[in-house]
């Protein structure tokens, strides 16, 4: 993925240029082809070594485009940093998850749903603010 970063940089920096000129194009047509190429040929690698500098560094250039994507209001940095950020927390965790003990595992799921289902109402409300805030998003 060496030669996909230069050029995903250079889609990114074009797609956020076009952004900017011409508010009414959607954020997955200017910057989607450009996140793809700087993002996603790292994935697999980072994902089959969560502990390796790549994975680091993938998931520093995820949280910088979520921020960029919150920042901007823009919807496709915004979504593609969430997904990637989650992914690499989650295959992060397995194997601590895995050598934990099957009943602690259970007791801390349950600990979890139960403050889920308390809170069920605020969640929901929650919810709908965010689906509401990322749909206003370009």
């Amino acid at each position: 993925e060496a030669y996909t970063l230069p050029l995903g940089a250079v889609a990114l920096a074009a797609g956020a240029y076009v952004a900017q000129r011409k508010p009414d194009i959607s954020t997955w047509t200017t910057l989607g082809p450009g996140l793809a190429l700087a993002l996603l040929p790292s994935v697999p690698q980072a994902l089959a070594d969560p502990t390796e500098l790549r994975a680091l560094l993938l998931g520093l250039g995820a949280v910088v485009v979520l921020a960029a994507g919150v920042k901007l209001a823009w919807q496709a940095p915004f979504v593609a940093g969430v997904v990637i950020a989650t992914l690499l927390v989650l295959f992060n965790i397995g194997p601590y998850a895995n050598a934990a003990p099957r009943v602690v595992v259970i007791a801390v799921v349950s600990a979890i749903l139960l403050g889920v289902g308390i809170t069920w109402e605020d969640r929901v409300r929650d919810g709908r603010k965010l689906v509401g805030y990322v749909r206003s998003m370009r």
